[in-house]
């Protein structure tokens, strides 16, 4: 069964009263394995282009999490602050991916409990951590485990997918920040033949794992706040200096790509340390904006 049979309709009404955003809901397969099986929601906000009669079509949009409710986002009116260049020539399309936001929700009760430190500074209080955390697991099991073990990203790409057929997009132009760049990856995996513009900011290496990726992260955010706050330790920094060192010139730290259907890389893939913010705005602009 195709995605489009599969989906349901999309529904416009304004967000709010006298909003220009648009928002609907779009039942997709709980597990798109099983196409008319269960089914779940998923929230979706449109903000229509301003020069309707020039548009480039729709520009999707993920501004990572993973769960990050674009959907909601948009439908608060913050479109232009996120987006405003792209106000003119496209439909911006964005939404609350399942699970989350104002799609079918999980509520498995609060993550922080009362009397479980979030920092824990010994033995016996990270084992309270860890058990706290195991039992908001195994309560959300109880009550939402068809949807726990259908929150994938293929799943999710497979609902944006449903999203694309639902407006009547033969392409799929896509913006995806942080982890929304591991999902235009995904999408772009298994729907190769409908990706048009295909920009990934800020890319995540999918092939490290997990656990390289968190460890990873700490340590760069640690590091950034020791820079806010005009401090570092001084083993640390030794440490930096011989990661530096060995750091190319050139930093892989997006990709930003426009795939036409023979899967051209249209974008410079790496990006010099320095100034790279400007460089990269220039490029995205320049590549969205045909």
């Amino acid at each position: 069964m195709s995605t489009a049979a599969a989906a349901g309709t999309l529904d416009w009404k304004a967000c709010k009263p006298g909003a220009v955003e648009q928002c609907a809901t779009l039942t997709v397969p709980l597990d798109w394995s099983k196409p008319a099986g269960p089914t779940t929601k998923v929230y979706v906000a449109k903000v229509p282009a301003k020069d309707q009669k020039h548009k480039l079509g729709a520009l999707f949009f993920n501004p990572g999490g993973p769960g990050g409710a674009g959907g909601s986002i948009f439908a608060a009116g913050l479109a232009d602050a996120v987006l405003p260049q792209y106000r003119d020539r496209y439909d911006l399309v964005s939404f609350d991916p399942r699970g989350t936001g104002s799609s079918s929700q999980l509520d498995c009760g609060p993550v922080l409990r009362r009397g479980v430190p979030v920092f824990p500074k010994s033995k016996a209080q990270y084992d309270a951590l860890v058990a706290s955390s195991r039992a908001t697991g195994e309560q959300c099991l109880k009550q939402h485990g068809d949807l726990m073990r259908n929150l994938d990203t293929r799943t999710v790409a497979r609902d944006m997918d449903a999203i694309r057929a639902a407006l009547g997009e033969s392409k799929f132009n896509y913006l995806g920040l942080s982890y929304g760049s591991y999902l235009g990856t995904i999408y772009a995996q298994q729907f190769p033949q409908r990706v048009g513009r295909l920009v990934l900011d800020g890319i995540l290496d999918h092939k490290q794992g997990a656990l390289r990726l968190m460890l990873d992260q700490a340590r760069e955010m640690e590091a950034g706040f020791d820079r806010t706050q005009g401090r570092q330790d001084p083993a640390d920094r030794a440490e930096r200096s011989g990661e530096r060192r060995r750091t190319p010139d050139v930093v892989p730290d997006f990709v930003a790509v426009d795939i036409n259907g023979l899967g051209q890389l249209a974008g410079a893939r790496d990006c010099p340390g320095e100034g790279r913010e400007g460089r990269w705005h220039r490029l995205r602009k320049r590549q969205l904006r045909g």
